[in-house]
C-alpha cells in the first residue's frame, strides 16, 4: 500500500510536469482550459493538485500540450522507483 505521504510526492511531480508542459508551449491556465474544454476554474485544481484529472480529460490534455501520456506518467514512476 502507497502512503498518503508518497501520494502527496507524486501529485507534487505531476503539478511540476503539467506546469512546465503548458509554460513550455506558452499558454496561461485560462488559454489551455479553453483548449481542452474545462473552466479555468478546473484546470487550475488539477494543476494545483487539489483535484484528480479524469483520464479523458488526461489523454486530451496531454495531446493538446504536444506530449504523450508516457512522457507526462513515465517520469513520475522513474523517479519513484529510483530510477
Amino acid at each position: 500500500m502507497v502512503s498518503n505521504k508518497a501520494l502527496r510526492k507524486e501529485k507534487y511531480k505531476m503539478q511540476l510536469t503539467l506546469k512546465a508542459a503548458r509554460t513550455n508551449r506558452g499558454l496561461t491556465q485560462e488559454q489551455l482550459s479553453r483548449e481542452i474544454g474545462v473552466t479555468a476554474d478546473r484546470y487550475k485544481r488539477w494543476e494545483a493538485g487539489k483535484n484528480d484529472i479524469p483520464a479523458k480529460s488526461f489523454i486530451e490534455l496531454c495531446k493538446t500540450l504536444g506530449y504523450s501520456v508516457d512522457d507526462i506518467i513515465l517520469p513520475i514512476i522513474s523517479t519513484k522507483n529510483g530510477k
